[in-house]
């Protein structure tokens, strides 16, 4: 086990994004004994901050801090499932056409489906062309919705949104329009925060049912998981920078609108 661990660090360490953090360090030394302070400090303070970013606990933190909260009862209940697109891989190969959902966006089409299996209610696929492909996400999720076994019939598409904030708008016109007061929202346990405060701005109070929880609760960390490892830091941050947005949008709004009602 030792052994091991010790393979797993020399790993990391020879290879980015723990590369880049000891080549920091040991520029930050160099130019410091140089008498190159300003260059050493600004070396020293982005190596500290990769580190610091690419390390599992703090990594395990953003996510405990975006998932904190967020619960999927077993007695979910509603009259039309919401899947939010997740990306796709363009031209990649598959049994029922070329360009697959990516991973995070397969696990929310598989719990619309699983959702919808156990309702019998619509699914609305979302999601437009990003950049320039040929594929929409809602019409990649709708393909692989018919295949597990959904009515075409059951399936809305919102083949316009590139952004969550544009899923919420152009989905809350398709839930006015077809009558639905009770929408379950689908999409991955970390992104369900900032989604449901896009959907709030539109007036949908949406039921959650995140999926793919990353949030984990633990102390046993080995020494290995201190050294920087190929993880992303940038998908949870993003979240928790677009919520502190939304949050300050709304408060300002609120605190405008009942300021011109006591005028």
């Amino acid at each position: 086990m030792i052994l091991i661990n010790i393979i797993k660090i020399i790993t990391q360490i020879l290879l980015p994004p723990g590369l880049i953090v000891l080549l920091l360090l040991l520029s930050a030394y160099a130019f410091y004994k140089k008498g190159m302070k300003t260059a050493a400090y600004i070396n020293f303070i982005l190596g500290l901050l990769m580190y610091v970013l690419f390390i599992e606990p703090v990594q395990d933190y953003f996510y405990r801090e975006l998932e904190e909260g967020l619960t999927l009862g077993t007695n979910i209940n509603g009259d039309v499932v919401i899947v939010l697109g997740g990306g796709v891989y363009e031209n990649s190969p598959d049994l029922n056409g070329n360009t697959v959902p990516s991973d995070e966006a397969l696990a929310r089409i598989v719990m619309a489906y699983r959702l919808h299996k156990r309702l019998d209610i619509p699914i609305i696929t979302t999601g437009g062309r990003i950049a320039k492909s040929d594929h929409t996400e809602a019409d990649v999720a709708k393909r692989y919705l018919i295949e597990l076994g959904v009515r075409e019939d059951k399936i809305i598409t919102e083949r316009v949104s590139r952004t969550t904030k544009e899923n919420a708008e152009y989905t809350s016109k398709i839930l006015k329009e077809n009558g639905f007061k009770r929408p379950i929202l689908v999409t991955t346990a970390y992104h369900m925060k900032r989604a449901i405060l896009n959907f709030k701005k539109y007036g949908i109070q949406v039921i959650p049912a995140p999926c793919s929880f990353r949030a984990i609760n633990r102390t046993d960390y080995k020494p290995f998981n201190y050294i920087p490892g190929p993880a992303n830091p940038f998908p949870p941050l993003k979240e928790l920078l677009g919520i502190l947005y939304l949050e300050l949008e709304l408060f300002l709004k609120k605190g405008l609108a009942e300021g011109s009602i006591a005028k």
